[in-house]
């Protein structure tokens, strides 16, 4: 730089030095200062073609170095009245166009690139924009539709291009065809996009071709491909009382719980249907109603009724066959199976003997004691036999587990085992024995400031990322240590798809996740909702303690303050946990 700057000292306007100079600024960050020397290169260029260049190199840097659109293409309008053609330019003068409104300047563009074009994206882009420019003009609609058309078939899966389609088509009242390529689109898009264009369909169906079988069938798909509250809703007014279609009803009733506030009015709504064949689900429901005081006098007579036989319900542990919906939908399965694997390699991890867990004073509860045969049962009903449990007055969390040889072991605070009653027992240990299975206890047994460096340890030791903390480089050495270069290429091929997702982020995604798969393990084992709530509330301090209430709508209050506890409702109401239900079992037999 000090050469360049001589030499415009010795010539202020030596055009070469002062397009240097403006590059080398443009290179440090320093943009501003780089178009003021490209400028000023200007005033002295003569050459047509290369004012023209110089003119679309400025464009670029006001484009992209400060974000001003209007003299970025000011420039490359300059640039194209030169006849220069690299495509580049012919693409930021495509955008300016489009910005401003200019539909012949940018069909002209794209009629130009078009030809030229091999890269599939890129074909895709253009036809895109050339269906865009049709689909503005009045009179155009074959035109553009062709041009949807021809975008899509270059990258089926460009949602811009299919909604383009869809806005023609509806304009031009070919809802038929506007229905296939609606489905076409539940082929290839998201879940979110599926839902979006299954609803869209069921609202053509009924409104346009007043079909409501089939608009009911839309809706039912759009709600399996994701619920949402606007398909619910509609499917909750077909699926009427009156109807008699009671078992359809029972299952939207289920999901639209997950989009409360309100929450308690559907929840009762579903126990009534519930009552007469699938009582312990009815119960785990309607539960917490014993708090609410202004309830119908009916419904607080049979909530009363179903309290001596439900209120100290058999321990329930859920059919390894349904264990995929008691997952949570974000406990990644490919990143918990390499855990499993990892933790068998890398030992000891974390907490891995008991004088590490808390105060160091864990006191083993024997399988002679209610409490210690209750836990054995249940870990032996989920494959978890061996696992051993203990108390303790001091812990960091509510429950401990230990990274122990040759089974793990779990310790639960004192004061909380001091306090189970009924379902309560079940929950917790059902809670506790999941977050200590293979997996999931690498990261169980880690302190809660180290947790979400495991997966950056281990996206660093796969490659994934260059660098990490301290603490993070570490644990990468020991994981390359134990784990052989073709395992560390089995693993991140199995965890390929979420290579370019931040580590840190995933690792508190994906244990939040296990800890609701745990807590659904919990509702399982003691399936009552307003057990669940006091015994939650006591190994999360966040989650408000339960209190009596007057009405159901404060009863909403309470469940709506808590992510857990409204995840727990929305879980208990789900057509998922009354299958689980179905096919649990007790831990004791």
């Amino acid at each position: 730089m000090d050469d360049v700057r001589e030499a415009l000292r010795v010539q202020p306007l030596h055009a070469d030095a002062l397009c240097a100079l403006g590059e080398m600024q443009a290179l440090s960050g320093r943009v501003a200062a780089a178009i003021e020397h490209q400028i000023r290169a200007l005033m002295v260029v003569q050459d047509p073609k290369a004012r023209a260049r110089l003119c679309h190199r400025i464009g670029v840097l006001w484009e992209d170095g400060l974000g001003n659109h209007a003299e970025a293409g000011a420039n490359y309008e300059i640039a194209l009245a030169e006849g220069i053609s690299e495509r580049d330019l012919l693409h930021r003068a495509l955008r300016h166009f489009q910005r401003t409104g200019r539909l012949d300047q940018s069909l002209e563009v794209v009629n130009g690139l078009l030809p030229t074009a091999t890269d599939p994206e890129e074909l895709a882009t253009l036809w895109l924009v050339r269906g865009e420019i049709f689909a503005a003009r009045e009179g155009y609609e074959n035109e553009a539709i062709e041009a949807f058309d021809m975008a899509l078939s270059y990258n089926p899966a460009r949602q811009e291009a299919r909604d383009g389609l869809t806005i023609v088509l509806e304009r031009r009242g070919d809802y038929r065809q506007l229905l296939q390529v609606l489905e076409a689109a539940c082929d290839v898009g998201t879940a979110q996009q599926q839902s979006s264009a299954l609803l869209r369909m069921a609202e053509i169906c009924r409104v346009r071709l007043d079909d409501p079988t089939r608009a009911e069938e839309y809706l039912r798909r759009a709600v399996m491909a994701m619920p949402t509250r606007d398909a619910l809703e509609q499917l909750e007014q077909i699926y009427t009382v009156a109807s008699g279609r009671l078992s359809e009803r029972r299952d939207v009733l289920g999901h639209l719980v997950a989009f409360g506030p309100p929450f308690y009015e559907r929840v009762l709504e579903l126990a009534k249907l519930l009552l007469a064949e699938e009582k312990t689900w009815a119960w785990c429901l309607i539960s917490p109603l014993l708090g609410v005081s202004q309830v119908e006098a009916d419904i607080k007579a049979v909530v009363q009724a179903m309290r001596k036989e439900f209120e100290r319900p058999p321990t329930l542990v859920c059919s390894p066959a349904d264990y995929e919906i008691l997952r949570h939908p974000e406990a990644t399965p490919a990143l918990t199976e390499v855990l499993t694997e990892m933790g068998e390699l890398l030992r000891p991890l974390g907490i891995s003997t008991l004088d590490q867990a808390g105060d160091g004073g864990a006191i083993a509860i024997s399988e002679g004691t209610s409490l210690g045969k209750a836990f054995a049962q249940v870990a032996a009903a989920g494959g978890m036999g061996g696992c051993g449990l203990y108390r303790t007055q001091d812990l960091p969390e509510s429950v401990c587990v230990v990274n122990s040889e040759p089974h793990p072991m779990v310790v639960v605070r004192t004061e909380v085992m001091q306090q189970l009653v009924h379902a309560e027992v079940g929950f917790l240990f059902a809670y506790a024995l999941e977050l200590a299975k293979p997996g999931h206890r690498v990261m169980a047994a880690l302190s809660k400031d180290n947790r979400e460096q495991l997966i950056a340890a281990l996206w660093l030791a796969l490659g994934f990322i260059p660098n990490a903390g301290k603490i993070a480089s570490k644990l990468a050495d020991r994981i390359r240590e134990a784990a052989n270069e073709e395992t560390r290429g089995r693993w991140a091929v199995q965890l390929g798809e979420l290579r370019s997702v931040d580590p840190i982020e995933e690792g508190r995604r994906w244990w939040r996740a296990v800890c609701g798969t745990a807590r659904r393990a919990g509702l399982v084992a003691g399936a009552d909702l307003r057990q669940v709530f006091r015994v939650v509330s006591r190994l999360e301090p966040e989650i408000p303690r339960p209190r009596v209430v007057a009405r159901l709508d404060e009863l909403d209050e309470y469940v709506a303050s808590s992510d857990v506890l409204r995840d727990l409702v929305a879980f208990a109401s789900s057509p998922a946990f009354g299958k689980i239900l179905a096919g649990a079992t007790p831990a004791a037999e």
